[in-house]
């Protein structure tokens, strides 16, 4: 339930990522490009930017960062809201004698923090810079401007290697994922997740067995039978694909104060999709949001 959890509606658990990097037990794939993060940071790099498109592994990937570097001595620190205390607890970073990895989701947000913090900061200390890749082929150059580089080192999570290949189509096989094809053989299974190699295109075509596409079409279903809710989920689907924000305060200037009604987040349909954390409404998986929205297009 943990894999399945992971893999369809995008809940993790820290716990679960850690002892699986220290046991190697199936549940977190430690991918070839953590290494490659490392590897910068160890050879000095004060910035990296992790990139990928909507659905690929970023956040995971970025999750693991975080918790080797805290095997590794790190200070880690993660910046995904902008407050009115943010420079100043940076400015406290920024004090530490400690060693200092500072997480900054859809960095676009924040160039004045993250030019704050690479020149204030000890020279053992980083930042670990994130956004979608469409989106940042279009602020990259903003960025440089603003911290006064011509280049930062880059990671692109998009694609998967054959070793992920290999361990995923593996996984599935352990959980029973592969529905009407787990009479293949691992060869054939690995051609499958070759043709698309990519972390979206993966989960897509597992939404699309019979198993799951029954399971989502009786949630779709049971959401479409709450009008008063359906298409403020759909909404919040949308605007998540399109890396909107989706703070409680904007939702309740479009629908009202339904969005803070216990009916509404207490509503274990809707409690299937979305999370509320810290005045933000989450949508557990980005791929989850694509199929759903798909199933609602094609009627």
């Amino acid at each position: 339930q943990d894999v399945f959890n992971l893999m369809l509606y995008g809940r993790y658990s820290s716990e679960l990522i850690s002892s699986s990097i220290t046991s190697h037990s199936p549940y977190y794939r430690e991918r070839g490009l953590v290494k490659n993060v490392f590897d910068l940071l160890d050879s000095g790099e004060r910035a990296i930017v992790v990139h990928s498109e909507l659905g690929n592994g970023k956040t995971l990937l970025i999750e693991g960062v975080k918790l080797l570097a805290t095997q590794r001595g790190y200070d880690v620190y993660y910046v995904e809201n902008r407050t009115r205390e943010l420079l100043s607890e940076i400015q406290t970073l920024t004090e530490s004698s400690n060693k200092v990895l500072l997480v900054f989701e859809n960095y676009f947000d924040y160039y004045d923090a993250i030019k704050y913090f690479l020149n204030n900061s000890g020279k053992r200390s980083a930042a670990i810079l994130s956004a979608r890749t469409s989106i940042h082929e279009v602020t990259a150059d903003d960025l440089y401007g603003y911290i006064k580089t011509n280049q930062i080192p880059q990671v692109n999570v998009d694609k998967l290697d054959h070793d992920d290949i290999k361990w995923i189509a593996k996984l599935f096989d352990q959980h029973g994922l592969w529905a009407e094809k787990a009479s293949y053989t691992l060869k054939q299974k690995i051609e499958i997740l070759n043709r698309h190699p990519s972390f979206s295109a993966t989960l897509l075509g597992l939404l699309r067995s019979q198993t799951i596409i029954k399971r989502f079409d009786e949630l779709l279903k049971q959401l479409n039978e709450q009008r008063e809710f359906y298409q403020v989920v759909i909404s919040v689907l949308v605007l998540s694909v399109l890396n909107y924000p989706t703070s409680i305060d904007k939702l309740i200037d479009i629908w009202g104060d339904i969005i803070q009604s216990p009916k509404f987040k207490k509503d274990p349909v809707i409690s299937q999709i979305i999370e509320f954390e810290r005045g933000e409404v989450i949508l557990r998986s980005s791929t989850l949001a694509r199929y759903l929205l798909k199933l609602v297009v094609d009627g």
